[in-house]
């Protein structure tokens, strides 16, 4: 393997050690939370799938598993910040194998959109615009999902991502993750060390996508606390 992406991988493996480390382990109080914990623990398992993969040189499994790795987080904060009441006890009564779809979470853009209206987030409204329209830059986890002509055309009989390409991508799993344990932050107390290592770890990963210390920081992130109530949730 690839000495630069071997390091990539054992940086992406230690990050990920970290945030288990300084996550909390007990079960949250409330059922909303309790969702979004598990949304949050499927992160964590798709960004160990990744860096697995990328270790394997399978490259397109990996970036097949982003769009599931940035979904996942994405739940974890629809949850917690833009989830009506009644969705979060559908959610949570469900029993069977394959829910309604009224039943269900919602889709990925239909999250986004009620995060920008609803959530404490005005970066969300840009998330948005990411998936608004044919040509949305964010599309493109779409279409490797969906193994679309985008990633149909790059297999010719060679290998379709180089291994730049995947350290970058490990660079955006990463961040994914420290997105999706951040959420964490609003449904635990005594987090402030999590919380900071956020910061510290989304400042990082942009410097190094960026290429240059200190990055540009438009929108630095702090956590805010779930205002939502659930009256059902006694």
């Amino acid at each position: 393997m690839n000495t630069e992406l071997r390091g990539r991988c054992k940086k992406s493996r230690d990050l990920a050690q970290q945030f288990i480390y300084l996550l909390p382990r007990e079960r949250p109080a409330r059922k909303r939370f309790i969702l979004a914990r598990g949304s949050i623990a499927v992160a964590g398992h798709l960004h160990a799938g990744i860096v697995a993969l990328a270790e394997q040189q399978q490259f397109t499994a990996a970036f097949v598993l982003l769009r599931s790795l940035f979904e996942s987080g994405l739940t974890a904060w629809w949850l917690i910040y833009a989830a009506h009441t009644d969705d979060v006890k559908r959610i949570w009564e469900f029993q069977g194998a394959i829910p309604p779809d009224e039943d269900d979470v919602p889709g990925l853009k239909k999250k986004i959109d009620q995060l920008a209206s609803r959530g404490p987030y005005p970066g969300a409204k840009n998330l948005a615009v990411l998936f608004d329209g044919p040509g949305a830059q964010g599309k493109w986890m779409h279409k490797l999902a969906h193994v679309s002509a985008p990633l149909v055309k790059l297999h010719d009989n060679a290998q379709a991502f180089s291994t730049e390409a995947m350290v970058s991508a490990l660079n955006l799993a990463d961040t994914f993750l420290a997105l999706s344990v951040g959420a964490a932050v609003a449904m635990y107390d005594g987090t402030s060390d999590l919380e900071q290592f956020v910061i510290d770890t989304r400042q990082s990963l942009m410097s190094e996508q960026q290429g240059k210390t200190p990055a540009d920081d438009p929108e630095p992130w702090r956590s805010h606390p779930c205002v939502l109530a659930d009256s059902w949730d006694v």
